[in-house]
């Protein structure tokens, strides 16, 4: 019996570690295709479009890193269930799950914190990039 409990829990850190470094290198991936579609949409490679994509790839960073933090704290829970049930009041139809169920549903399966902490490690980073490389290209 014990001997199952440590397996599942030996096969649960595996996939979650398995999904944390696919989030990593995934959220890597997508800052590297975002800081290349920058600088292709500049037309030129240059310290000053580097410098300027970088703050496009900081912001992209912290929307995603902010909402994942908030979706976890349920901050805007009220307001998408409202507006969500408001708009299918005019399509004459109720909502599937009544806030308590959705809040509650969100609560006792959230993001892994792991992925937020990636997601602000990857924003600090950038953002650390970001200043260094203005404040040598921007007299």
């Amino acid at each position: 019996m014990e001997e199952e409990i440590k397996l599942t829990r030996k096969k649960i850190r595996k996939r979650t570690r398995k999904e944390i470094i696919i989030f990593f290198f995934a959220n890597l991936f997508f800052l590297v295709l975002l800081m290349i579609f920058a600088l292709w949409w500049q037309g030129k490679v240059d310290l000053f479009s580097f410098a300027d994509g970088i703050w496009l790839v900081f912001s992209f960073q912290l929307t995603l890193s902010w909402s994942l933090f908030v979706y976890n704290e349920n901050i805007f829970t009220p307001l998408v269930h409202g507006v969500k049930t408001f708009f299918l009041i005019f399509v004459g139809r109720k909502p599937n799950e009544d806030y308590f169920t959705y809040y509650t549903k969100i609560r006792d399966n959230p993001i892994p914190t792991a992925y937020v902490m990636i997601g602000f490690i990857f924003t600090l980073m950038v953002l650390i990039v970001g200043v260094v490389l203005t404040l040598l290209v921007y007299p």
